[in-house]
């Protein structure tokens, strides 16, 4: 939801734990044409997440593996340790 703040997307209440392998696909379809594209300096994976919630703990780590199964040219990197 949305009101003329930040928020996060995907928001917690978005963010099952059991289910954050849905996030697998979208991440890697937007990382898979550019990943050896020279114009890309490199992948930020996650910006300013909640280090207090487990849900963005979690997705952090998580996308960050999955781009990295994809072998880019540019480094990836993931604010916050």
């Amino acid at each position: 939801y949305h009101n003329g703040r930040w928020a996060a997307c995907p928001q917690d209440r978005d963010r099952d734990p059991a289910d954050m392998e849905r996030f697998k696909p979208y991440l890697q379809e937007v990382v898979r044409p550019y990943r050896q594209d020279g114009r890309v300096l490199w992948w930020e994976i996650s910006n300013e997440p909640n280090m207090k919630s487990p849900y963005s703990v979690s997705l952090r780590k998580l996308g960050y593996a999955w781009v990295k199964e994809l072998e880019p040219a540019q480094p990836v990197i993931s604010c916050c340790g």
